[in-house]
């Protein structure tokens, strides 16, 4: 069931360890390096919670009829597609699209995860019926989770199980009958002082060999051994540390599976359908930098310059051509191979590129 901003804060009391400049922090709902972005997130799920909102952001359970967040739907068709991005847009919206990792872009990644069960049974039925556990727990809890999925940098030249130290890198260090211990370091876990559960895997190709990093399971942020060390100014990216970090069973998805590890995002609709809703909250964004040069314009007394106004209309046009690949990837959309309605990635991928050039042109205008 959809949950309450303060049923959100509370749970972050979990004893998670998070280190920061050197020493830990005791409470991330009152530090103030977190709580403003906290109370952001909290006041993502009061919207959510609103009984007011309830038709435009949740959708019944499958499993007990009660609301859950729209953004776990897996999409089986168009009209799917179209509610999820309603829903996801709401939510952007109300943070002007700064929210980089809000609750809803994991959750974008599980619906394509959860879509696609005959492909974790690949790896084992058990693995595949807990990945569907999962998911059905953490749409019906409202769970925030983040994830971890790239390597540190160390020595790109060599592949993970060649680093000088055998767990540099995330991966399963021992194995015991009621789950495996997680040793090493996993990188951009964006939000993850603020979530739940982080997932970890990794989004890039491993090589034979690196069987014991490939891997996918999800670990409570609270769990012992697990070290947060948030992004600080002009870092390139937040450090998760597993300490023998114990994941039960339940919670593995791929064991040791370096095609399946990289399949997970590719031939799921996972990362298109996460990389959706990142589109779409940076629509959100361009729509209100667009509203802020209009604003400097008003107040500088140009905005009824012609040449203003040109610049204006060839921003705004920018803007209007993310909006358009955003709908005709979820008009384009197809059917994959397990049945989820799938944007169309080409269209997708393109808007990501338009808007590496977009974004700078925008802030200069406004500069």
């Amino acid at each position: 069931m959809t949950r309450s901003g303060e049923e959100y804060v509370r749970g972050l009391s979990d004893g998670r360890t998070v280190l920061l400049n050197g020493e830990r922090v005791a409470d991330v709902t009152m530090h103030p390096a977190f709580a403003a972005g906290i109370r952001t997130v909290a006041q993502l799920y009061d919207l959510a919670h609103d009984p007011a909102n309830r038709g435009l952001m949740s959708l019944p359970s499958p499993r007990d009829g009660r609301p859950i967040n729209k953004s776990w739907l897996v999409p089986r068709t168009r009209e799917d597609l179209v509610a999820r991005r309603r829903a996801i847009k709401f939510w952007a919206d109300a943070s002007y699209g700064f929210l980089g990792r809000s609750p809803d872009h994991v959750a974008s990644f599980f619906a394509g995860f959860a879509g696609s069960p005959a492909f974790y049974a690949r790896g084992g039925q058990q693995l595949a019926d807990n990945l569907l556990r999962f998911a059905a727990k953490a749409a019906d809890e409202d769970l925030y989770v983040s994830y971890v999925i790239v390597h540190p940098t160390v020595d790109r030249a060599k592949p993970a199980h060649q680093q000088a130290e055998p767990y540099l890198y995330a991966g399963a260090a021992a194995e015991r009958d009621n789950g495996i211990v997680i040793r090493g370091a996993q990188m951009l876990g964006t939000g993850s002082v603020m979530s739940d559960y982080v997932l970890v895997t990794v989004i890039l190709p491993l090589k034979p060999g690196d069987e014991d990093y490939a891997i996918s399971c999800v670990v409570p942020n609270g769990a012992p051994g697990l070290k947060l060390y948030p992004r600080r100014p002009y870092a390139l990216g937040p450090t998760s540390v597993f300490d023998d970090v114990f994941v039960p069973w339940e919670d593995v998805f791929i064991y040791k599976n370096i095609d399946l590890t990289m399949g997970q995002f590719s031939v799921t609709a996972a990362h298109v359908l996460g990389n959706t809703q990142s589109h779409i909250r940076s629509w959100a964004k361009l729509q209100f930098l667009i509203g802020v040069v209009k604003r400097c314009m008003d107040l500088s007394g140009r905005s009824a310059t012609s040449e203003m106004v040109a610049q204006l209309g060839d921003l705004a046009t920018r803007v209007s051509l993310v909006e358009g690949m955003i709908l005709g990837a979820e008009a384009a959309a197809e059917p994959d191979q397990f049945g989820v309605m799938r944007p169309k990635d080409a269209l997708l991928y393109a808007s990501q590129v338009l808007q590496q050039a977009m974004y700078p042109a925008l802030l200069n205008q406004i500069r």
